[in-house]
């Protein structure tokens, strides 16, 4: 029985070396009988480049820096970029507001233009434009129709007779009303349950001392009671 095997055996390696294939066979039936076989190859080593290979690796060299770093690199010159165009952007905005702030002022007019604008001829009149002149009563009803009308009908008021009537029956009224406010009054201060509008600002006290028993003199037919309030 004949067996094959192979192997991909690089030309060079960076230090010389020997490739080694093992193959290792077993049975199906009886697992114990094992065949191996054994091959080698010698790999060489690499050749070490010259002095005029030289530039091949400075390149090499740069490729291999710019892979580490090119990530780096790129996030700063995006920051450098957007800083600046932060700051371009902020300043030209800040002449725009104030260019809006600061008025414009007019250029300078020469005596000969000014006094141009005020020759014959010297500017063109504006057209005036004519509107249509319609009458007070047509353009009143005009307004109401496309207001919508009237909102209500104007209500027409009393009569002067009903009113002097309304006011002469509010007056007799006031009058009775008048008239039994004061008889209450009289009445409450000749019972003494409302003291006299001149005796308002007395105390109780002082009213008992004023009270004096005049003495009854011959001509005097006034019972023996009666006393005389000062």
């Amino acid at each position: 029985m004949v067996f094959s095997a192979w192997m991909d055996v690089p030309p060079e390696a960076p230090v010389e070396t020997t490739a080694i294939l093992t193959v290792e066979v077993r049975s199906i039936r009886d697992p114990s009988i094992v065949f191996t076989a054994q091959d080698t190859a010698a790999v060489p080593a690499a050749s070490m480049p010259t002095a005029e290979q030289g530039g091949g690796a400075g390149l090499q060299s740069t490729i291999d820096w710019l892979e580490t770093w090119h990530e780096r690199i790129l996030i700063v010159i995006v920051v450098i970029a957007g800083s600046i165009g932060v700051v371009v952007a902020m300043r030209v905005r800040k002449q725009r507001e104030l260019a809006l702030m600061v008025p414009e002022q007019p250029g300078e007019e020469s005596a000969e233009g000014w006094m141009a604008r005020f020759e014959e001829g010297g500017g063109q009149t504006p057209e005036l434009a004519v509107s249509p002149r319609i009458g007070a009563r047509d353009f009143a009803a005009e307004f109401i129709e496309k207001s919508g009308g009237l909102s209500e009908k104007p209500r027409a008021g009393p009569s002067e007779e009903v009113v002097k009537i309304a006011s002469d029956v509010i007056d007799e009224h006031q009058a009775e009303q008048d008239i039994e406010s004061a008889t209450e009054i009289a009445d409450r201060i000749s019972e003494g349950e409302m003291p006299h509008p001149s005796n308002a600002m007395l105390d109780s006290a002082e009213q008992e001392t004023r009270r004096v028993v005049p003495r009854k003199s011959r001509d005097d037919d006034s019972p023996d009671d009666y006393d005389l309030e000062i």
